[in-house]
C-alpha cells in the first residue's frame, strides 16, 4: 500500500492544479471599461440650415479579465436629457 504522506502530497498537487486550471482556463471572466480619457459634448459639423447637430464623443478602453480573449459583437448606447431619450441600437 502507498505511503499516506505521498498520497496527501499528490492530492494537494492535484488540487492546486485544478484550482489553477479553473482560474486561468475555465472561468469566463468579464469585459470591463477603463475610466474615459476624453468626454466631449459639443457641436458636430454644420447642417444645411446653418445650425449644427449635437455630438457626444467618448474615448475609453475595453479589456477582458479572462485568460482567453472575449468578443464584443455589438454595443447599445442610450442618452437621456430631461425628458428626451436618444437610443442607438448598434455601434
Amino acid at each position: 500500500m502507498a505511503d499516506p504522506i505521498t498520497i496527501a502530497i499528490s492530492g494537494l498537487a492535484l488540487g492546486v492544479s485544478a484550482l489553477n486550471a479553473w482560474l486561468t482556463l475555465f472561468r469566463r471572466g468579464t469585459v470591463k471599461m477603463t475610466q474615459p480619457t476624453v468626454i466631449f459634448f459639443g457641436p458636430d459639423k454644420p447642417t444645411e440650415k446653418g445650425g449644427s447637430l449635437p455630438k457626444v464623443y467618448l474615448r475609453t478602453l475595453l479589456f477582458s479579465t479572462s485568460k482567453r480573449g472575449r468578443v464584443i459583437q455589438s454595443m447599445h448606447v442610450t442618452l437621456r436629457r430631461n425628458e428626451t431619450v436618444w437610443s442607438c441600437p448598434q455601434i
